[in-house]
């Protein structure tokens, strides 16, 4: 008899103990305490209800003197976190990226620059960003402008991932200018299909067409026959009007008529015009490169 009323009353305080532990949905009164689950999770108060939150650093979950304590620091992506505390979270150890709760999953954002990722007060981090590389997670506004890719290009955050927005390969590269802007430099190579977003227009790798900006990407805009083909982002059709200021060697004529070549005017003038050099008895035009006058 002793024995059986020994294990009913084990029974039953295991049963108290069972009902008087919190989890998650259970109801709660005191917005922003936290429980200790076990050792690596805990639970959050907010909106009159338990939320799970998970503790992987060393020190896990703790409790002193009252106070709950829950160790982020090796979080992974894909964790729980309380949708209440979306935006908060800590610096993973290795200072170089950061477990941030996005939609009551924590996501790993790296923070590649040189400043890593720094713990602010409340529960808040900065990333410094700097050489972020496509497809790299993130929670940046999508109006903050980034240089990535080593400085070779400007980039910036949509839906959750680090997005090419434009090439900058000129020598300049990107620089950071503050303030959530950068500069680009864009004199160098495109090609069609590359995003465009800084500027309106450029000349092909090989230097044979011009290309405009639509809908964020280059397309094909128009051949350049002359002989300076595409330099500059300046297209060179091969034709010119005859009278009207040069600064090229040769052309033909608007009219197709006549082999125009580019001369100072007279000595009492400045610059140089559109002269003819001769006539072409069968048109003149522009191809490849080359002026054909027959």
């Amino acid at each position: 008899m002793k024995l059986l009323t020994s294990l009913s009353l084990l029974a039953l305080v295991g049963l108290f103990l069972a009902c008087g532990k919190p989890k998650a949905g259970d109801k709660c009164d005191e917005a922003g305490k936290r429980a200790c689950v076990d050792g690596k999770s805990a639970l959050y108060c907010a909106a009159g209800a338990w939320q799970l939150d998970t503790c992987k650093g060393p020190r896990g979950c703790a409790e002193e003197k009252g106070v709950v304590t829950c160790d982020g620091t090796e979080n992974e992506g894909g964790d729980p976190c309380p949708a209440a505390l979306d935006g908060f979270g800590a610096c993973r150890a290795d200072r170089k990226s950061r477990a941030i709760c996005k939609g009551g999953k924590y996501l790993v954002e790296p923070c590649r620059g040189d400043d890593g990722c720094t713990m602010q007060q409340g529960g808040l981090s900065s990333c410094d960003h700097a050489g972020a590389k496509v497809g790299d997670k993130c929670t940046v506004d999508a109006r903050v402008e980034m240089c990535g890719e080593e400085g070779k290009a400007f980039v910036q955050c949509k839906s959750g991932v680090i997005a090419l927005s434009q090439k900058c390969p000129g020598p300049v590269g990107c620089k950071d200018q503050g303030g959530g802007r950068v500069s680009c430099d864009p004199n160098g190579a495109f090609a069609e299909g590359d995003l465009c977003h800084f500027i309106t227009a450029a000349c092909t790798a090989d230097g044979k067409s011009i290309m405009a900006c639509r809908d964020g990407k280059f397309v094909v805009d128009k051949s350049c026959p002359g002989p300076d083909r595409c330099k500059n982002v300046s297209c060179d059709l091969g034709v010119a009007k005859l009278g009207d200021p040069c600064d090229r060697m040769a052309a033909c004529s608007d009219d197709g008529k006549a082999l125009l070549v580019c001369k100072m005017k007279k000595a009492d003038d400045e610059g140089t015009t559109w002269n003819i050099d001769r006539k072409c008895k069968t048109g003149c035009t522009a191809k490849d490169g080359q002026l054909i006058c027959d």
